[in-house]
């Protein structure tokens, strides 16, 4: 074995010196080949080992969230006229920048406002439900993501009222939303759900909540995945190792 020069491989050799006199290129006497080449193979079988133990671990790594809470919008069955249900909607600062750092199963739930049903009649017990005042129910609450995703995303929601009293025990109007799953990068998805609101009384306030859940995380980009110089060459080093000795046994 002759080593011609002390640049890459003066670092790289390190663990099978002293193999090579690096002074007069040729092989230092005394020296058990076989022995630090099993020696050499180990160190590069816990280098390359810890390089993919660091490559897990950044794949690993917490999903950033940045999302704000934009609009809520009602369906054309709600309003002050005739024939149309009361509801007031009350929105948080859409500005607001609600931010979090997920991993895998985790959650984080943050207001988006409120609704109140504010039908005619109030709190008495005249206040009532009647059939024409039981389509158009939907509601819709937009978001704009900046982080994992770039982009405005709509929820929506179906109203369901029923017909009679409104303050009596019973569910008078529910508004089911239904859930929305989003893909990310390379492999990632979140959902984003939001809280059934169940009215059981006229001039009730309820809290609208929406929550973001990180399903999966998305794999580290093809250029990350690429090893390190000195793994590869430790890699190769430990192969060629493998060989020699291999050949000295025959």
């Amino acid at each position: 074995m002759i080593c011609k020069r002390k640049s890459f491989w003066h670092n790289c050799c390190y663990c099978v010196a002293p193999l090579c006199n690096f002074d007069t290129g040729k092989p230092s006497k005394g020296v058990d080949v076989s022995k630090r080449i099993q020696l050499a193979i180990r160190q590069a079988a816990a280098a390359v080992a810890w390089s993919l133990s660091a490559a897990t671990a950044a794949i690993a790594a917490p999903v950033h969230f940045d999302v704000q809470a934009t609009a809520l919008a009602l369906g054309p069955g709600y309003g002050s006229t005739a024939g149309r249900l009361g509801m007031q909607v009350s929105l948080t600062d859409a500005s607001l920048h609600h931010l979090a750092d997920l991993a895998t199963g985790q959650s984080f739930s943050f207001e988006v406002g409120s609704l109140k049903l504010k039908d005619e009649g109030g709190a008495s017990s005249n206040a009532t439900i009647d059939a024409n005042e039981t389509d158009g129910l939907e509601v819709s609450a937009s978001f704009v993501f900046s982080n994992p995703v770039s982009d405005s995303y709509f929820v929506t929601a179906t109203g369901t009222a029923t017909t009679g009293g409104i303050n009596d025990a019973g569910v008078d109007l529910s508004i089911a939303w239904n859930p929305l799953l989003l893909d990310f990068g390379i492999g990632g998805q979140f959902r984003l759900t939001m809280n059934t609101l169940n009215f059981t009384l006229n001039d009730q306030t309820l809290q609208q909540y929406a929550t973001l859940t990180l399903v999966s995380e998305p794999v580290s980009p093809p250029n990350n995945a690429v090893p390190e110089p000195g793994s590869l060459a430790l890699t190769g080093l430990a192969l060629a190792g493998l060989a020699f000795a291999r050949r000295r046994q025959q």
